[in-house]
């Protein structure tokens, strides 16, 4: 992609790591100081000169493989979507997901599937997830496999679609809406926890019908994805329970069980709500039947004074003396669960919560 230098561009990319509060004012090819950088005019047409952040996170999301032509939105050929079966919250964003496995010839490097709860994605992987507001498309996150393991950064796209700019400092508010793009710390924080980096690329997430098309379980091994295919056909991992149930612990699986489950260092807690293949079928024997209802909560997750703390992380039949529901509708920052993208209050997660744990048989 060709490039040029100039002072607009010099503006963007030096305000994007130092804040636009360090310079007198964006210059007239500029739209204006938001947040925390110059914005780039959405009628140029020459795109900013910025570095890449690695050798393997460039410049530019049109260098990273996922589209044939950005500004059409025509995905690459290889490029699979995805649709997990329950949402991460991200204040209200609508996402789109896409995957691209290696290949070895005709023959796609598959995903190391022995452990069919913690899949080990092949070296040269690639997943992206894109954020958007209404109809404006914001960020897309984009993490790839090298040799070392994995890395990740997020892209915000430029006004006009024709591509998005490399962010490694993330930024606040981004394209004048109530999305905050994060740095890559913060990426980390999530994706370090939940074993190889894949956030809503696991078994029991794809164990669905096929979503307009989208790929699933069943059509990921037949396409040679997976190093050990499910046996049988889908569901291949039932999941038990009532609606509500499922529901339930959908939710807690994918917004809390990506930090809080057995393989991360958070599990000392210890709280565990990320389910497994072995016991989906049957809710009581799930971690979060197992570790959090009716348990004591440690001082370390306690919702009142540490000294003082005799609270349940769940008390059946009632969600105001339930720690993880305090914690969920709390305005303390500070003590907000999940700490990333819940600026605002997911409405249907907090009724749904609300709803389950009230329903849950007293001890």
């Amino acid at each position: 992609m060709a490039q040029t230098t100039n002072s607009r561009a010099l503006g963007w990319a030096l305000g994007v790591v130092l804040g636009c509060a360090l310079f007198v004012g964006c210059d007239d090819g500029a739209s204006a100081c938001e947040g925390d950088a110059c914005l780039p005019d959405a009628n140029t047409d020459a795109p900013l000169d910025v570095d890449p952040v690695s050798e393997l996170l460039p410049a530019y999301l049109s260098e990273t493989g996922l589209y044939a032509e950005v500004a059409s939105d025509v995905i690459a050929d290889g490029v699979m979507t995805y649709t997990p079966r329950w949402q991460l919250y991200s204040d209200g964003a609508a996402k789109r997901r896409w995957l691209k496995l290696p290949a070895d010839g005709a023959d796609l490097v598959p995903i190391d599937t022995t452990d069919m709860d913690h899949w080990i994605a092949p070296v040269g992987t690639k997943v992206w997830k894109e954020f958007s507001a209404g109809s404006t498309r914001v960020e897309t996150r984009y993490f790839v496999k090298g040799e070392l393991g994995w890395e990740g950064v997020s892209y915000i796209w430029l006004a006009d679609g024709s591509d998005a700019v490399v962010a490694p400092d993330g930024k606040v508010n981004a394209a004048g809406t109530e999305l905050n793009v994060p740095d890559m710390a913060s990426c980390r924080q999530c994706h370090d926890r939940a074993g190889d980096a894949l956030l809503g690329l696991d078994a029991l997430q794809l164990d669905t019908d096929a979503l307009g098309g989208d790929e699933t379980l069943t059509t990921l091994a037949a396409a040679g994805a997976f190093s050990t295919p499910p046996i049988g056909t889908t569901p291949f991992f039932p999941v038990g329970g009532t609606t509500q149930e499922v529901a339930a612990l959908g939710y807690l699986h994918v917004n809390c069980g990506t930090c809080h489950n057995a393989t991360s260092d958070l599990n000392y807690l210890p709280v565990e709500f990320r389910m497994l293949t072995a016991t989906a079928a049957t809710p009581a024997q799930s971690p979060t039947y197992q570790t959090a209802i009716g348990t004591m909560a440690s001082m370390q997750i306690c919702d009142g004074s540490p000294v003082t703390c005799a609270e349940l992380v769940i008390a059946p039949g009632d969600p105001a003396a339930s720690v993880l529901y305090r914690r969920f509708v709390t305005n303390n920052p500070a003590r907000h669960m999940p700490p990333l993208g819940t600026e605002i209050l997911d409405e249907s997660g907090r009724a749904l919560l609300f709803a389950w744990i009230t329903a849950l048989d007293l001890p």
